[in-house]
């Protein structure tokens, strides 16, 4: 991807595509044949071209593009990339755009379509969910309405707005493909709205939007076997949207909890059911105290359906620390309704140096016989050392390193530069069974 064109965050996976036979029903063949009224077709001068031209008006201008930039020596700044974002508090001078937009840029420029630009601050940003917040000091701002993206459909029309491979303001159209997607990214927590609105590279952190120009998610990424837009994109809802700026606007970043479980694999063909099935309770976790065991089903969580682990963990992690939340769990042949109270994430203590083997655990490159799924990238932990930081810090065998202080771990070798070059804290994310946990070693 253009190091000058952040855009899109692109995943790479292989796309099957069938065969589709086109069938025509010609005059004289075997079948029905309609009898069609002539064709007429609409002129604008008739007022009868079908256009969305009205109800976008008012939300373009909300939609700018963000160009992020580092600091050199001297105080020259180098431009890192570009992406889109949108205006979603005008008095307050709030933007939302993508966490990877924003990444290891120190300032940010922010450009109007009135062609007039303004510096930018970040206010937080939280990679789990891909969302970042931007504040900009200007009058005269145009605030993006915000929609209820669990009212969607499939098959309701979607714009998708922001300013492509370098391009200006750009509109797409389509529709809502899908709701509810995951297994995009096995580190990120999942719930995306899925469209054919064309995205490509710059349109990351810009709005999708209804037939009536509110905002019902965010593009961020796109499913590709060649890293162009084969008609599969997914967004951030706004139901995520309005939880993940709420935080970070009252407190800087996101106070994410656990509750102390872990998830049983997903079982196929006949032993498939619905809900995520809780393997472990960690003993005096949240989860304990609520009286959740292994084996129970959980299949709502606050009223909302939990289909398999995914959702579960996606619904957890965007509870704030403190919060109670209510859990229908199916035990036996019973449904039974539990409350448990999030709490903050543990994580034990430790000393580590820069070096890899100082942290006392051994990893290679995941691998197909792991049981991760197709495309799984990270770093496999294979034996931990007793009475090491890693052992104290609570690693294990068969823990999957996806990310070390907020970068993505691709391999071991990944792991192993990034150790040897931190001095301090070392905030690891590992995905155990069909969890995501932070794991702290300092």
């Amino acid at each position: 991807m253009n190091n000058a064109n952040r855009g899109i965050h692109v995943t790479i996976k292989t796309v099957f595509l069938g065969t589709v036979c086109a069938l025509s029903l010609l005059a004289g063949s075997s079948g029905y044949t309609q009898t069609a009224p002539p064709t007429v077709i609409p002129t604008a001068s008739a007022g009868d071209v079908v256009s969305y031209a009205d109800r976008l008006a008012g939300t373009l201008p909300s939609v700018v593009r963000i160009v992020t930039l580092s600091a050199e020596g001297g105080g020259e700044a180098r431009v890192l990339g570009s992406g889109s974002g949108a205006v979603i508090d005008a008095n307050a001078g709030l933007i939302v755009t993508n966490s990877h937009v924003v990444r290891d840029a120190s300032r940010f420029r922010i450009e109007f379509t009135d062609g007039t630009q303004a510096d930018a601050q970040l206010v937080g940003k939280d990679d789990l969910t891909d969302i970042g917040v931007l504040r900009v000091t200007k009058r005269g701002l145009t605030q993006i309405p915000l929609g209820d993206s669990s009212t969607l459909r499939t098959g309701d029309v979607a714009f998708a707005i922001g300013h492509p491979l370098g391009l200006d303001q750009t509109v797409t159209m389509g529709i809502i493909s899908g709701l509810g997607r995951s297994g995009v990214s096995r580190e990120n927590l999942e719930d995306y709205i899925q469209t054919d609105a064309a995205i490509n590279s710059g349109n990351s952190g810009g709005p999708l939007v209804d037939s009536r120009g509110r905002m019902i998610g965010m593009n961020t990424s796109i499913l590709t076997p060649n890293g162009g837009n084969i008609g599969i994109g997914d967004a951030v809802p706004t139901r995520i949207v309005r939880i993940i700026v709420d935080q970070i606007v009252r407190n800087g970043s996101v106070r994410r909890g656990v509750i102390g479980v872990g998830i049983a694999p997903p079982a196929t063909g006949a032993a498939a059911v619905n809900g995520a099935v809780i393997e472990t309770v960690e003993p005096g976790s949240a989860a304990a105290a609520a009286g959740l065991r292994p084996g129970d089903r959980v299949v709502r969580i606050d009223g909302r359906p939990v289909r398999n682990g995914s959702d579960l963990r996606t619904a957890v992690g965007l509870l704030e620390v403190g919060k109670t939340s209510q859990l229908a769990v199916v035990r036996g042949t019973s449904e039974i309704a539990l409350q448990v109270q999030v709490r903050p994430a543990s994580a034990v203590v430790a000393s580590a140096g820069p070096a890899a083997a100082s942290i006392g655990a051994r990893f290679r490159d995941v691998q197909a016989a792991d049981g991760f799924p197709d495309g799984a990238t990270g770093a496999i932990i294979t034996d931990v050392l007793d009475r090491t930081p890693a052992a104290q810090a609570g690693l294990l065998p068969k823990d999957l390193v996806v990310s070390v202080n907020s970068q993505k771990v691709r391999n071991a070798a990944d792991l192993t530069t990034a150790l040897r070059s931190i001095q301090g804290p070392i905030q690891l994310v590992v995905a155990r069974g069909n969890s995501l946990l932070p794991v702290r070693i300092r």
